[in-house]
């Protein structure tokens, strides 16, 4: 423990459920993902605008169209929710295929467009430069649909592990409420056994007869003599000790 300011803070580490930690593995590669996204679409859009006429805006917005459009696409299935109602099984239904046909647009001509751009900033000569426009553009663009795609499914993970996470919270709540209103019982004394009681009584009444104490708690009259015998007993062996 140490103090910063008015505020103590443990070191101790804190202790994860495998739930939570899951979520957080699956987050940690989300940011992965985003990271690869953002990158692969730049570089697409990089590739897009080699031949844009960059001294008309209209000419670079149309190059670099395709791979945002991608992108927005994907953006709004992962982060939009749909509401619940007659329309929701169509709906969930019209996003993804809506965004697969933009995403086969966007391909087609992000492709045709960066194999004309590779083309001219490539050695024809070798066999590197004679490939290279065509595959090129090819794996920028699937890249960004493979990370789009994985990144919709981490997205979709996460929400349900979370919403698991909060049952199970809200279960133990439950649980920690429903223990808390149970009355603790209070444990049953412990009977006497027939030699105690002897024994409590001629302490109590030590000027009673065997026979008295044996009528007054039911027991035999030998038994209180052999009782006060080895008490008597006990007493001399700690004086003489």
């Amino acid at each position: 423990m140490f103090a910063f300011g008015d505020k103590i803070k443990s070191k101790s580490p804190v202790v994860l459920s495998p739930l939570a930690k899951k979520i957080a593995e699956m987050k940690h590669v989300r940011w992965v993902c985003r990271f690869v996204v953002l990158l692969v679409t730049a570089m697409s859009i990089g590739g897009n605008s080699i031949n844009a006429d960059w001294s008309d805006w209209i000419s670079v917005a149309i190059d670099v169209s395709p791979p945002i459009l991608v992108w927005g696409g994907f953006e709004i299935i992962t982060r939009a929710p749909l509401r619940s109602g007659p329309w929701y099984s169509m709906k969930r239904m019209a996003r993804p295929v809506a965004a697969s046909l933009i995403t086969l647009i966007s391909m087609v001509l992000s492709y045709f467009n960066q194999h004309s751009a590779f083309a001219k900033h490539t050695n024809p000569d070798t066999l590197t430069g004679i490939l290279t426009p065509y595959m090129l553009p090819l794996a920028i663009d699937l890249l960004m649909v493979i990370a789009m795609i994985t990144l919709v499914d981490l997205n979709l993970s996460i929400k349900e592990l979370v919403v698991l996470q909060e049952a199970g919270t809200v279960q133990e709540a439950r649980r920690a409420e429903a223990q808390a209103a149970v009355p603790v019982q209070a444990r049953a004394p412990r009977k006497q056994n027939k030699t105690e009681k002897v024994v409590k009584h001629i302490t109590k009444f030590p000027e009673m007869t065997n026979s008295d104490i044996a009528r007054a708690l039911g027991v035999s009259a030998s038994h209180v003599g052999n009782v006060r015998k080895g008490m008597n007993g006990k007493m001399l062996a700690e004086v003489t000790s």
